[in-house]
């Protein structure tokens, strides 16, 4: 196992451009044979991962001067040190978790006295388009390497340079342990694979679902919290506070207030949104007890509302059910009850990814999960929830026998 290295200090003003900075050398281990990721061992996955870890930490200038020379050339995010620091930690805890390969899902003997079993295997190729997060590199990376599964990385141009620095750490570190560095690409044009992952805002995402065939596993949220007449307020309104504290793709950005509670709850949920910095708008009913912005329909469908945030008065739970159904996009959602048979209606009838009670939207994250490194979360028909390590697996049916026939 290699020795950690030290992280260097940086300060952005003295960087220079990546041209002129070399970047740190990382040893070649010379080897016969390169191995193909999906001929990787245990061992030697972990080995990989941990080399990963040290390669991004010690090049972590090369990562920065990356995303300094993107924001130069178009808007994107500083990567900060929380980022970093957050990449690190779900890359550690990824390390340590099992395998997921090879494991058996379900297992069966037959009357013929065969022995059947279901068990876990790679997808195959997996493509990541990436609108705005570089260090997804690195994410979709690991997560590909523990799952056995080639990845082609599109990064959109305003994040190329950052996405390159990340990818060369990913190379250096495979090359480092013998493995076959193409097993992960980076790719500016359409591939054959076998699942898209998208991560963008929600017109990116849309038209990376209209644009390609294969299943799509998109992730852009237009979340709602349905408040019951039955719900603790205390309970509802933090929340709702909690769901609104980071702009994420599990944000909520829609409130449907039972009406029986508008009078007591709509003036301290404001209230508590407004300290928050966190504008209203509503329908016109919810006019009549607080004073907001009326909100047409188009913006009970838009999802990364930011500083703002819908409301809209409903009869019931089954008005909440509908609403959600028809404006949400299958993404997150909660009820805020003590009534049991309103919260089991709503849980089986809601047809989002995941679907809380009395609880914050933004644990719906492979982070809140506790599942390590996640690529958003999955709305599709076919895969639903955080987009961990056992979504990036399939299954097949191997079977023991000994000389059975169907005769």
């Amino acid at each position: 196992m290699s020795q950690e290295l030290k992280e260097p200090d940086i300060k952005i003003e003295e960087l220079k451009e990546v041209s002129e900075v070399p970047s740190q050398e990382i040893p070649n281990q010379p080897t016969k044979e390169l191995k193909p990721i999906s001929a990787l061992s245990s061992s030697e996955i972990e080995l990989v991962l941990i080399q990963i870890v040290e390669n991004i930490k010690s090049n972590k200038s090369q990562i920065i001067i990356g995303n300094k020379k993107d924001r130069e050339e178009s808007e994107v995010l500083e990567l900060t040190d929380t980022m970093f620091n957050s990449l690190i930690d779900s890359l550690k805890e990824l390390i340590h978790l099992p395998d997921p390969l090879d494991k058996v899902i379900h297992e069966k003997t037959l009357k013929s006295g065969m022995v059947a079993r279901k068990i876990r295997v790679p997808v195959g190729t997996v493509l990541v388009k990436v609108e705005s997060k570089p260090e997804w590199m690195a994410s979709a990376a690991a997560l590909s390497i523990k799952t056995g599964n080639v990845l082609h990385f599109w990064p959109e141009k305003t994040i190329q340079h950052a996405s390159k620095a990340f990818y060369e750490c990913i190379k250096s570190a495979l090359e480092h342990e013998g493995i076959n560095p193409d097993g992960i690409q980076l790719v500016d044009e359409d591939t054959d694979t076998d699942l898209v992952v998208p991560q963008g805002t929600v017109s990116f995402v849309e038209n990376v679902k209209d644009n390609f065939s294969n299943v799509v596993a998109g992730h852009a949220g237009n979340n709602s919290i349905y408040i019951d007449d039955e719900a603790d307020p205390y309970v509802a309104v933090e929340s709702i506070a909690d769901a609104k504290a980071e702009n994420d793709d599990s944000s909520v950005e829609n409130l449907l207030v039972h009406k029986a509670m508008a009078e007591s709850f709509l003036p301290i949920v404001q209230n508590k949104l407004k300290d928050m910095g966190i504008v209203l708008k509503g329908c016109p009913e919810t006019k009549e007890w607080i004073e907001v912005e009326e909100a047409n329909e188009a913006d009970y469908k838009k999802a990364a509302k930011n500083k703002s945030i819908c409301v809209k008065l409903v009869e019931n739970v089954d008005e909440a059910i509908e609403f959600i159904n028809t404006n949400g996009n299958n993404h997150t959602e909660t009820i805020l009850s003590e009534k049991e048979e309103n919260i089991t209606k709503f849980m089986r009838n809601v047809n989002s990814s995941c679907i809380f009670k009395n609880a914050s939207t933004r644990t719906n994250s492979a982070k809140g999960f506790g599942v390590g490194v996640g690529l958003g979360v999955a709305t599709s028909s076919v895969l639903k929830g955080p987009i961990d390590m056992k979504a990036l697996t399939t299954y097949k049916w191997v079977v023991d026998g000994s000389g059975q026939t169907i005769d």
